[in-house]
């Protein structure tokens, strides 16, 4: 991204917005992208908050020689709306974060407009969806504690993401898939020892559009001792298995 980031904070309000240039055009292979992002509410991004955010990323159709596209190559165009919330509590120790997101993604912005009677109007308008646009949406909730007296660190997170959610802003988050994690982390004599046990649960084919399910484990414990004039010593123990429920003929 190259560009400009802007955000300011005058007492409880924030915004913020930044882009534009996202990708250069390459003859053959790549259409040049811009993108804007904004996000708007009340509350500080790394305090207490609710924000509603905005990406829009649209590549530029005539950046290159369709005639010279070699891998099937098509220009895009992505919008995403969606809000995320934190609430701390307990002088910063605990907090609470939600983020929902919608995404449509149109795989080529040169194809032809959809026309339904079932898409609302306002939409329509605001979106101008083609026949090669998609929809879907995701989700995430986490708690984290961190105690100021004993150190104990204990987060757990629960994401939820569609089989058709797109963000070209965020192109390495994983579709179809369900995800839970826990972790609790322990300091000891003056956090010279570090004792964490975490546990995590993926599952795909959320909306049931394949034929398997594949479900995915993880279990671990981390201890790290650190004591001057000793050598540094780490136990790491990730035990994972992987598994789906396809019928064995």
């Amino acid at each position: 991204m190259s560009g400009a980031n802007i955000s300011i904070n005058p007492g409880i309000l924030y915004f913020a917005i930044s882009g534009i240039n996202n990708q250069e055009a390459i003859q053959g292979t790549t259409y040049s992208r811009d993108m804007l992002a904004s996000s708007l509410g009340v509350g500080s991004k790394d305090k207490s908050h609710f924000h509603f955010n905005f990406l829009k990323a649209w590549d530029d159709e005539n950046s290159i020689d369709v005639n010279s596209v070699t891998n099937g190559t098509t220009p895009a165009d992505n919008t995403v709306f969606g809000t995320d919330a934190v609430l701390s509590l307990i002088q910063d120790q605990l907090s609470i974060k939600a983020e929902v997101n919608g995404s449509m993604l149109t795989r080529d912005r040169t194809s032809p407009d959809l026309v339904s009677e079932d898409f609302p109007k306002f939409l329509d308008n605001f979106l101008d969806p083609k026949i090669s646009s998609q929809f879907d949406y995701m989700y995430e909730l986490s708690t984290d504690y961190k105690s100021n007296e004993i150190g104990t660190n204990v987060e757990v997170s629960f994401t939820s993401v569609g089989p058709g959610y797109v963000s070209l802003g965020a192109p390495n988050v994983r579709q179809d898939i369900q995800s839970l994690k826990f972790k609790v982390s322990q300091p000891f004599s003056d956090k010279k020892i570090l004792a964490t046990v975490y546990y995590k649960l993926d599952k795909n084919n959320i909306a049931q559009l394949n034929p398997t399910t594949s479900t995915a484990t993880g279990l671990g414990f981390n201890l790290k001792i650190n004591f001057k004039d000793y050598p540094y010593f780490i136990i790491d123990y990730r035990p994972n298995t992987v598994s789906n429920d396809a019928l064995i003929s």
